[in-house]
């Protein structure tokens, strides 16, 4: 976390009070330099993340039998089979989801590294970088959505289609995000009072209706592959359980983390509207209210989580803004923000204590028990 968070400063090209000047430079070879470094470190883990076994296996089978053993997207089929008929072992495939992930979260940036600093931060301390180790296809799926986003908005439209087939041949349940981006052009939460009032519904009242929604949603879900997990509900409910082992005080700091970002809304759109945020902000939103009523789903969440992540990259605009652009810069303002980030790192820290989703010990490919 400290080498991506202090490191990412050293990628901006040019240092200047125009925030429209500043750009990673992807022709400095730092850049490569630290994405390199983080494939490696990330890539050549080993036994690190719930779905470590799994991808290893899935390798490993297709090396002996020259067959996939499930039922998977094609890229990542695809990708697998190029990477053994190379004659690579298998944490080449860590290596290379792991790069693809930097690489997108570098060109997601590239136009806001600004906030590249506190990006990093939230990835880590809000956990998507555990996620990023477990649900690898998916969080890549979504970084390359986020970088599409952008895209889509530049009008590069033929950078935006082959982007999305290889989002989508990665994770098919981002199909979702890509249908939204025509919409996103339009503010879908204007009015502050009523994004208060949602957020508590979303906390105390939507989730009773989980059920009734369930049944709403049913026929997207079986679209998406999932009919196996509606009809296996109380299991499903079993495993969800499980994983949310100590997750009691998260509950009530991304409430209040939630609250500020609405409360800040306002001003955060005023100084970053050409930043894209208004669209960023539309799918945050979502997630505010989905992973919420979705908590008690894993794989209902999972789909939430694509909006959810936003919440990192909107955080970071927060802290931005604070400490860099407030006009009211008192010392209430920046006591807030310093107990966001406080309450974050505990948060990071006990999920390390707690081993969430199986990222302790950390130990690498090359040397381990």
């Amino acid at each position: 976390m400290f080498f991506c968070v202090f490191f990412s400063k050293k990628i901006i090209s040019k240092k200047t009070t125009n925030l429209h000047t500043v750009e990673i430079n992807f022709s400095e070879p730092g850049v490569y330099l630290f994405m390199l470094i983080y494939a490696l470190f990330i890539g050549l883990r080993y036994n690190v993340g719930r779905d470590y076994i799994g991808y290893t296996e899935w390798f490993k089978e297709l090396c002996r039998t020259g067959h996939f053993p499930v039922d998977n997207d094609f890229g990542f089929i695809w990708l697998n089979q190029a990477l053994v008929d190379l004659g690579f072992e298998s944490y080449s495939l860590f290596i290379v989801l792991a790069f693809l992930q930097i690489l997108f979260i570098f060109l997601s940036l590239k136009r806001i590294p600004f906030i590249s600093s506190w990006y990093f931060f939230f990835f880590f301390t809000s956990l998507l970088f555990f996620v990023s180790m477990n649900a690898m296809r998916q969080t890549l799926a979504f970084l390359i959505f986020m970088y599409c986003l952008q895209l889509f908005f530049d009008k590069k439209y033929y950078s935006v289609f082959f982007c999305a087939i290889l989002a989508i041949s990665i994770h098919k349940t981002v199909v979702l995000l890509f249908l939204l981006l025509p919409f996103l052009k339009f503010e879908w939460f204007k009015n502050i009072r009523i994004q208060i009032v949602l957020l508590f519904l979303s906390v105390f009242v939507l989730p009773t209706f989980f059920y009734l929604l369930l049944n709403l949603l049913a026929p997207f879900i079986n679209f998406l592959g999932y009919s196996y997990y509606i009809e296996n509900l109380d299991f499903m409910k079993e495993i969800t359980d499980e994983n949310k082992t100590g997750d009691g005080i998260s509950v009530f700091l991304f409430f209040f983390i939630d609250l500020i970002l609405i409360v800040f809304y306002k001003n955060l759109k005023s100084k970053f509207n050409h930043f894209y945020f208004v669209k960023f902000y539309n799918l945050f939103f979502i997630g505010v209210i989905l992973s919420r009523v979705f908590a008690d789903n894993f794989i209902l969440a999972r789909i939430a989580d694509y909006f959810i992540y936003f919440r990192v990259l909107i955080l970071a605009f927060l802290m931005f803004y604070i400490f860099n652009l407030s006009k009211n810069n008192s010392k209430l303002l920046k006591t807030l923000a310093i107990m966001i980030t406080i309450g974050m790192l505990m948060f990071y820290y006990k999920a390390i204590y707690n081993n969430a989703a199986d990222i302790a010990p950390f130990q690498f490919y090359f040397n381990h028990d």
